[in-house]
C-alpha cells in the first residue's frame, strides 16, 4: 500500500512497479495484513523505494609516459585523468583493474593506483565507477603507453691531433651522430652540461672548440620529434699533443773515394730530433 492502515494504492505481492508510478523518490510503501476477524488483528511494516541514477564512466584518455631508462617499465599514476572519468558526478568511487571481469565484479583493484608499474606496453587498464550508496556502476578503459627514442648508444670518443700541443682543438660533433642513434624522427643536439641537455638549451654547433684542456665531456641529447621523449649520453673529446721535434744538425761523413756517395747512419740523429720525447722517429 502507498498509505498506512491498508489505504492508498494497493499492489499485489510480486507486482512489477514502474519508475513512472511515483512522482518522486524515495517512496515509502507499507505491508499491511489483517485477520478479518472480530476483533480484527492487524500488522504493518514499511520499506523505502530508492532510485539512484547509475554513474557514467566517461571516456578517459590514454596515459603516455617516456621510458627514460629504456628498460620497458615505468611507474604510472592511473588516477591522473580521474576527473575526466567522473566528469563532475558526486558520491562516486573509482577503482582500477587489470581486466574487464574484475572491473565488473569490483574485485582485485589496483592498489596503489597512483603508482602502478606496467607489465606490458601498451597495457589496457579498466576503470569502474560506482555509486557510493548503491552498487550501481559503469566501466570504461584506457591504455597506458610508454614512448621512447629507441636504441641510443654512447659514441666512441672524438679525437684531435693538436699541432701546437696547447690542449685545445676543433671538433665536428656531428661526426658522432650515426653512433649515437640511427632511428627516424630524432633530433640530436650537443651540450656542455647535463642541465643544458636536460633542458634542451644552449646547443653547440660544429666545429666546436673544447673549453677544457686535453679532455672534455659533451652531453648528447636525443629527442623524438613526436613524443618529445629524450635520452642523454656522454661523448668524450680527447686532444692529443703533436710531438714537437727539433731540426737536427747536419749529418756528415767522409767520402773516402771522392765519388760523392757515402753511407749514413740516420738513427744516430734520433735523440737530437726527438729532443727527449718518448717516441720513434722514422
Amino acid at each position: 500500500y502507498t498509505e498506512t492502515g491498508g489505504t492508498g494504492t494497493a499492489y499485489a505481492g510480486g507486482a512489477t512497479l514502474l519508475e513512472s508510478d511515483f512522482a518522486s523518490y524515495p517512496v515509502t510503501l507499507y505491508i499491511y495484513d489483517a485477520t478479518g476477524t472480530t476483533p480484527n488483528c492487524t500488522d504493518e511494516q514499511d520499506f523505502a523505494l530508492i532510485i539512484s541514477n547509475s554513474p557514467t564512466a566517461f571516456s578517459t584518455p590514454d596515459i603516455e609516459q617516456c621510458d627514460d631508462d629504456l628498460n620497458g617499465s615505468e611507474i604510472f599514476d592511473l588516477t591522473s585523468n580521474e576527473s575526466v572519468t567522473i566528469n563532475g558526478q558526486s558520491n562516486v568511487v573509482v577503482t582500477y583493474h587489470l581486466n574487464l571481469i574484475d572491473a565488473q565484479s569490483g574485485t582485485s583493484e589496483i592498489v596503489p593506483a597512483n603508482a602502478y608499474q606496467n607489465i606490458a606496453n601498451p597495457e589496457t587498464i579498466y576503470v569502474r565507477i560506482e555509486g557510493s550508496t548503491l552498487d550501481c556502476y559503469d566501466t570504461t578503459s584506457f591504455d597506458i603507453i610508454m614512448n621512447s627514442t629507441g636504441a641510443v648508444s654512447t659514441p666512441s670518443p672524438l679525437q684531435y691531433c693538436d699541432p701546437d700541443s696547447d690542449g685545445f682543438g676543433g671538433f665536428t660533433l656531428t661526426d658522432a651522430d650515426m653512433e649515437v642513434a640511427t632511428g627516424a624522427g630524432l633530433s640530436i643536439t650537443y651540450h656542455e652540461t647535463m642541465a643544458d641537455a636536460n633542458n634542451n638549451v644552449n646547443a653547440l654547433t660544429s666545429p666546436y672548440n673544447n673549453i677544457v684542456a686535453d679532455a672534455q665531456v659533451i652531453y648528447v641529447r636525443v629527442e623524438d620529434y613526436v613524443t618529445y621523449c629524450f635520452n642523454v649520453v656522454l661523448l668524450d673529446l680527447i686532444v692529443h699533443p703533436t710531438p714537437q721535434i727539433t731540426d737536427p744538425t747536419p749529418l756528415e761523413v767522409c767520402d773516402d773515394d771522392a765519388d760523392g756517395f757515402a753511407s749514413f747512419d740516420l738513427p744516430t740523429k734520433e735523440p737530437e730530433i726527438l729532443n727527449a720525447l718518448d717516441g720513434d722517429a722514422t
